[in-house]
C-alpha cells in the first residue's frame, strides 16, 4: 500500500511539475515570426495531457507551425484569459481543451470576434458556434467501461464514480454506463448504491467520495470509475478500508499507475486511447483551418447551438492480457518503468501470462 502511495505521489509531482512549466513557456517550431497555432489545456497535471502536448507539438512543427501552449490548471476564468492572451499575441487557430464546457462559449465568441477559429479538443464545448471537433467515442468509453465490469459481477452493488460534472465528457460517459447497466439495474441483477461525481477529476476528491460511499456500505461489488484518476482514488479508499473481495474497478487513459494497478490486481481495466494519433489529427485540422481549409469530417454533433463537424477516434479496452500488445508495443507505457513499480514475483506473473497470451516482452 505504502508503495502504491508512493508512486500516486511521485506521478502527481511529476505531472504538476511539467504543467507549471508548460504553463509559462511555449513550444518553438520553426522559426519566429511563422504561423502560431494556440493549444489551451485544461490541467497539465493529470499525466494523460502531457503526451497530447508532445505529440500535436510534433505534429505542427512537420507542418511548419509553431505551438504556443497554456495550462488553465481546471480553471476556466484562466483559461478563458490565456484565450485572450493568445489571440492578441496573433495565433491562427485556437485548439481548446475545455476548462468547463459551458463557459468556454464564451471563449470562442471572443476567439470569433478576432476571425480566430477554435477546435474543441477531446472535450466538446457547450454552446456557440466552434468550428471543429475531434474526439473519441466518449459514450463507447462509458459503454466498454459498463461492458467489462457487467462481465466480471453480473451481480451486485455497483458504485459509480464519474468524472467533472463540467466536463461534457463525463456526462457522456455516465450515459453510456446506464445504457449498459440499465437492464441489469431494472431486473435487480445489479443494485447502483452510489454516484459519485468528481469535481475536477481529482484523485483527492475521488478517495473522498469513495469514502462516503464506503459509509453506506462496504458490500461493493464493483466501482465504475470514468478515468484512472477517478480509479486510483476509489482503489485506495477501498484498500484503506480493507474492502474485501476486492470490487473490479474500471479507468480510462492507461496512465503509469493505473497499468501498474492492473498488473497489481487493484484495476481490472482502463480504456486505451492512443494520444498520438487524436493530437495529430488535432493539428493537421488546426493547420487546415489556419490556411483557409475545409477539414474532412466522419459526422455533426449538437453542442446545443450548432452542428459541428467531427472526427471520433475508436477507444479499446485493456487489461492483463493485452497490455503488452497495445500499451507496451506502442510505447504509451514503458516496461522498464512499471517493472520498477512491481516484486519480481509480480512482475514473473504478469510476463507469463503475456506470453501465454500471445504477447511480447
Amino acid at each position: 500500500m505504502a508503495r502504491a502511495k508512493c508512486l500516486a505521489l511521485t506521478v502527481f509531482l511529476l505531472a504538476a511539475t511539467c504543467g507549471l512549466v508548460r504553463a509559462q513557456t511555449q513550444t518553438k517550431t520553426p522559426a519566429d515570426g511563422g504561423l502560431k497555432l494556440g493549444l489551451l489545456i485544461a490541467d497539465l497535471r493529470h499525466e494523460r495531457w502531457q503526451t497530447d502536448v508532445e505529440q500535436f507539438t510534433i505534429r505542427a512543427g512537420e507542418l511548419n507551425a509553431a505551438v504556443v501552449t497554456r495550462d488553465a490548471q481546471s480553471d476556466p476564468d484562466v483559461q478563458l484569459a490565456q484565450a485572450k492572451e493568445l489571440i492578441t499575441k496573433g495565433i491562427k487557430v485556437l485548439v481548446v481543451n475545455a476548462v468547463d464546457g459551458d463557459k468556454a462559449a464564451e471563449l470562442v465568441a471572443f476567439a470569433h470576434k478576432h476571425n480566430v477559429p477554435v477546435v474543441c479538443y477531446d472535450r466538446m464545448i457547450l454552446g456557440g458556434h466552434p468550428d471543429f471537433f475531434v474526439s473519441y467515442d466518449n459514450e463507447r468509453i462509458g459503454e466498454l467501461q459498463a461492458e467489462y465490469l457487467l462481465k466480471l459481477a453480473p451481480q451486485g452493488n455497483y458504485v459509480l464514480m464519474e468524472g467533472s460534472s463540467a466536463d461534457d465528457n463525463a456526462t457522456l460517459f455516465h450515459q453510456g454506463h446506464i445504457k449498459v447497466l440499465r437492464a441489469a439495474a431494472d431486473s435487480g441483477k445489479i443494485k447502483i448504491v452510489s454516484e459519485r461525481w468528481v469535481k475536477d477529476w481529482s484523485e483527492t476528491e475521488a478517495y473522498m467520495e469513495m469514502m462516503k460511499a464506503l459509509a453506506v456500505t462496504k458490500d461493493i461489488q464493483a466501482v465504475v470509475a470514468a478515468n484512472d484518476d477517478t480509479a486510483s482514488g476509489a482503489a485506495q479508499a477501498l484498500l484503506d478500508n480493507n474492502v474485501k473481495p476486492f470490487p473490479v474497478i474500471s479507468g480510462q487513459d492507461s496512465d503509469l499507475s493505473a497499468v501498474v494497478r492492473i498488473i497489481k490486481g487493484t484495476q481490472s481495466m482502463s480504456i486505451y486511447k492512443p494520444m498520438k494519433p487524436l493530437a495529430r489529427l488535432g493539428a493537421e485540422v488546426a493547420m487546415d483551418l489556419a490556411n483557409g481549409k475545409k477539414p474532412a469530417s466522419q459526422m455533426v454533433l449538437s453542442n446545443g447551438d450548432s452542428n459541428v463537424p467531427s472526427v471520433l477516434l475508436t477507444p479499446r479496452a485493456v487489461d492483463r492480457s493485452n497490455l503488452m500488445q497495445t500499451v507496451f508495443a506502442d510505447k504509451f507505457q514503458s516496461t522498464a518503468i512499471v517493472q520498477k513499480e512491481l516484486t519480481e514475483q509480480e512482475w514473473r506473473a504478469f510476463s507469463t501470462q503475456a506470453d501465454n497470451s500471445g504477447g511480447s516482452k
